[in-house]
């Protein structure tokens, strides 16, 4: 009973582990056939049963059938570099040692290079990349080196050294890269004039190293780009067009040269200091003449100035003293103008006052004139009216009145005068002649007036 209840339990366990087995196959058979392409990558699948062939570009996915189907992935962008360092290796696809080129004047050098390639894009240009190469490192190999080492070697042939190494790898990476993307040029040797700097002469007391260098032509065999009858430059087949493929970037690093390019390159630099420490010399002595007559005509400068700043001070003085005497003159000619002026005006003062006092004068003339005419005209009428008086009154009478104030005169003057002549009371002249003395009568009528 034991035994069939074991026999049932490994039956049941054998179909456990069946079904596991048979999952497990399963999925690795699913896994086997399901493909993805991860961006950046390129696979050509082709089915060897029925023929059928695709390219998928990444990131993508596929149904590849085991054994029947065959699938092989290539990189899009490949950089390939041709350098001795080797922490080249760990940033770029692949790594080769530099290349070594022969120049036009049989110099020779390592080139450090780098080079980047890009895959097609569309399926034809695929399939013949596929169908040339195989596997993606084969491709590398046999077409992105080897090209990119034809091309750097024959385009190196286009030009010296010399120029090459002294500010021509510009040109020559501008000739590679034009090269690689569209043919080499198809060239022709040819002798070719070229100018190198050459020590001609050997310096006092023989002294080797000090010599005077001069530019000397010499003639080198060149490789020489061919024209055709239009003009236009004749190249060979660029290999990567008939695939497709681009190369996008070229960079050159400064080349290694070889033992006889590195003398003539540091005797080149010696030769080259030396001219430019002349010329820098030269240019010193030149800059100090100058500086030394700008010096010179500065402070020449600086004094005709300071002449003229003197001159222009002497000149302000001399204006300032001239504004000053014609201000004085024209004060003083002010004070005068204000004394003349008032002179004028007294004198004109004066005068009215003269016309003034002449029509005074005049006028008190005048009417001293008429004064005199009144008072005459009043004596004439108060001697008319005297004289009508007179006329009027008794001669006799009148002469009474006459003698009475005679005698009232002649009494008051003789009153006046007692303590010098005593009076007699009673007098009688007689002079003869009886005229001019004084009668009884008239002592007899003082008499009476004093009794008055």
């Amino acid at each position: 009973m034991l035994d069939m209840d074991k026999q049932i339990n490994f039956a049941k366990m054998g179909k456990i582990v069946g079904w596991a087995v048979g999952g497990i196959l399963a999925f690795s058979f699913l896994m086997s056939i399901f493909q993805t392409v991860e961006l950046g990558y390129t696979k050509v699948y082709q089915n060897t049963f029925t023929g059928t062939k695709a390219v998928y570009h990444g990131p993508d996915w596929f149904i590849s059938p085991p054994v029947i189907g065959k699938e092989r992935e290539y990189k899009d962008d490949t950089t390939v570099a041709f350098s001795a360092d080797e922490a080249d290796k760990e940033k770029f696809t692949s790594v080769s040692g530099p290349i070594d080129i022969r120049f036009a004047d049989t110099y020779e050098a390592k080139l450090p290079l780098t080079a980047r390639f890009v895959l097609p894009t569309d399926d034809e240009h695929m399939f013949a990349v596929d169908k040339s190469f195989r596997s993606y490192e084969n491709l590398v190999n046999s077409l992105y080196e080897k090209t990119m080492i034809d091309v750097t070697t024959n385009t190196a042939q286009q030009f010296t050294a010399e120029e090459t190494t002294q500010g021509g790898l510009n040109a020559l990476k501008s000739a590679i890269s034009d090269q690689v993307n569209k043919g080499v040029y198809v060239t022709e040797r040819k002798r070719v004039i070229v100018e190198q700097d050459v020590k001609t002469k050997v310096g006092i007391g023989g002294d080797k190293t000090k010599g005077t260098t001069t530019e000397q032509r010499i003639t080198v065999w060149k490789a020489v780009p061919k024209v055709d009858k239009d003009g236009h430059l004749i190249r060979n087949e660029n290999p990567f067009e008939k695939y497709g493929i681009e190369v996008s970037q070229v960079n050159l690093a400064d080349p290694v040269p070889e033992t006889l390019l590195e003398k003539l390159l540091i005797a080149k630099k010696t030769s080259v200091a030396k001219k430019i420490l002349s010329v820098q010399e030269q240019d010193n002595a030149k800059e100090d003449i100058k500086t030394a007559k700008l010096q010179g005509q500065a402070k020449r400068e600086k004094a005709e100035q300071i002449k003229l700043i003197q001159a222009d001070a002497q000149i302000i003085e001399n204006k300032k003293n001239v504004k000053l005497a014609k201000l004085q003159a024209e004060r003083e000619i002010v004070e005068r103008n204000k004394l003349a002026s008032l002179a004028i005006i007294d004198k004109k003062k004066e005068l009215q006052i003269s016309k003034d006092n002449e029509g005074i004068q005049r006028a008190n003339y005048k009417a001293a004139v008429y004064e005199g005419k009144s008072i005459k005209e009043v004596g004439l009428a108060k001697a008319v009216v005297k004289k009508a008086d007179y006329a009027a009154i008794d001669k006799g009478v009148l002469t009474l009145e006459v003698s009475r104030v005679t005698q009232l005169a002649k009494y008051e003057a003789l009153k006046n005068g007692k303590g010098l002549v005593n009076m007699p009371d009673k007098v009688i002249i007689n002079n003869g002649v009886g005229k001019g003395g004084t009668t009884l009568q008239d002592l007899a009528n003082v008499k009476l007036m004093e009794g008055l």
